[in-house]
């Protein structure tokens, strides 16, 4: 089976060959882990959310769960697209209305809260299940 990539040559793009038993269309590095939680102060894991070629290197935003458990998304770069230098402090967002803002709406948007059969709105559910 021959494997064609569509788009732009990218003489740097890690490649590896398939393995020989292997029968799916894709495949994991065999060095994997990458990027171990070690990278970032603090975090427990860390999962690679998206990564493009950008110029002659690779730019990426990873998902770091802190030991607490809060999501945030962090920068990162590599000349090589296997060694990668992950930013420490986490990508704050910039915005006018405070409410989108804000830490609380991003911390509120990424948890599930129980529901209530209170005429509360979900927002004010929310807030009242973090005073827990």
């Amino acid at each position: 089976m021959s494997i064609t990539i569509l788009g732009h040559k990218l003489s740097n793009l890690p490649w590896e060959e398939r393995p020989k038993d292997c029968l799916e269309p894709v495949w994991r590095y065999s060095r994997n882990p990458l990027i171990t939680r070690e990278t970032v102060r603090g975090a427990n894991s860390i999962f690679n959310s998206a990564v493009a070629a950008y110029i002659d290197e690779f730019r990426g935003v990873f998902r770091v769960d802190t030991k607490e458990l809060v999501m945030e998304l962090h920068s990162g770069r590599s000349e090589d697209g296997l060694s990668w230098s992950i930013d420490q402090k986490r990508v704050e967002f910039i915005s006018e209305d405070m409410e989108i803002g804000s830490r609380d709406f991003i911390s509120l948007r990424t948890h599930s809260f129980p529901s209530t059969e209170t005429g509360s709105s979900s927002r004010e559910r929310s807030k009242e299940s973090l005073q827990c």
